[in-house]
């Protein structure tokens, strides 16, 4: 009887996650490469940086993208978060830094980040802040780039030893202060909880530029919609919607997500959460459509990711598919020693 049983709830399990696939999808974004994880651990959302039951959670990943003909630019980051109070209020104070770099390009750009956030329970509700400063830099080899006078016919390709005409003088390396903040407002009914986001950055402007001529990084204002339902004791359904939009361009992202858990099963394998999520973008900018698949070992979450550009309406921008691999390590549960029961000695 029991066989049945686990043989029934294993072939819903089944359809509920092929009808996840076509349905929608799960990305909690955190920086502009990353596919997944529905863990908030990186930088995009100030207030979201601390908001779980852990003491602290250290993150990576890796994200590689094919373009110019098959030229890979790979993004790096590393993330890490500690409580330095617990509670019904609790601080936490977060450090962040990504590096993005075209293979055999003399360009690269990095960025490092530094969060306090703050979390506030009453009863059902919860209310975050979160405020962050960071560093932008961008380095270029100014040494490797050539100019179209500087042209070799005797080579046949283009040789920097040869002397050039143009004006324009670049400096190695461009770097500028960023500011960020953001807050957030969740609720808790039965077995609903969502949670609106919404996060300013760049509020200072920050200018980036190799030469005379003024670059500013434009600000961005980003509105985030997260629904968690509780299907049953072991699974958990994730609904997903963001809308980030900055002086180039409007992305929404649109989709969700079912985490099952096998604590059960007494498995080195505790979680597991398969879904997709939808990339629309305006002004000609192509669309996405990202699958992503979760695992849970110990302490450990594991996010394999895989974004397909599919056209749109007429882009005249171009977009590859990419890969990323996402690896969390949750520290101690923060609410283990939220509360404490006296021992007396007799």
């Amino acid at each position: 009887m029991r066989k049945k049983v686990n043989q029934r709830n294993f072939s819903l399990i089944v359809i509920l996650i092929i009808a996840q696939l076509i349905i929608c999808s799960s990305i909690f974004c955190q920086v502009n490469d990353l596919l997944n994880f529905n863990i908030p651990g990186f930088y995009l959302l100030p207030s979201q940086i601390g908001d779980h039951n852990d003491k602290w959670v250290l993150g990576s990943y890796v994200n590689t993208k094919k373009i110019l003909s098959n030229i890979p630019v790979r993004s790096y980051a590393l993330s890490g978060d500690y409580q330095i109070k617990r509670g019904f209020e609790s601080i936490y104070i977060g450090v962040a830094f990504a590096d993005k770099n075209l293979i055999s390009s003399p360009y690269h750009e990095g960025e490092v980040y530094t969060t306090l956030a703050y979390h506030k329970m009453i009863r059902n509700h919860t209310f975050h802040f979160g405020v962050q400063t960071g560093l932008l830099f961008r380095n270029l080899d100014a040494s490797s780039l050539v100019y179209p006078d500087q042209y070799d016919r005797n080579t046949g390709g283009f040789n920097p030893g040869v002397t050039s005409s143009e004006p324009v003088e670049f400096s190695g390396k461009a770097r500028n202060i960023n500011l960020n903040l953001g807050v957030g407002y969740g609720i808790k009914i039965s077995k609903y909880a969502t949670k609106f986001i919404l996060a300013y950055r760049n509020l200072n402007k920050p200018e980036l530029s190799f030469s005379n001529d003024p670059l500013v990084v434009s600000r961005q204002l980003i509105l985030q919609n997260k629904t968690k339902f509780n299907v049953s004791n072991d699974d958990l359904m994730n609904a997903f919607l963001m809308v980030r939009t900055d002086q180039e361009k409007t992305e929404t992202y649109l989709g969700g997500d079912l985490v099952h858990k096998l604590m059960k099963y007494n498995m080195l394998m505790n979680e597991i959460s398969v879904g997709s999520y939808f990339v629309f973008r305006s002004n000609k900018f192509p669309n996405n459509i990202v699958l992503n698949l979760g695992l849970g070992v110990q302490n450990f979450k594991i996010g394999f990711a895989y974004a397909y550009n599919f056209i749109g309406s007429n882009p005249d921008k171009s977009d590859f598919n990419s890969f990323e691999l996402v690896l969390i390590y949750k520290g101690l549960n923060a609410s283990l020693d939220k509360y404490k029961v006296p021992c007396e000695i007799y």
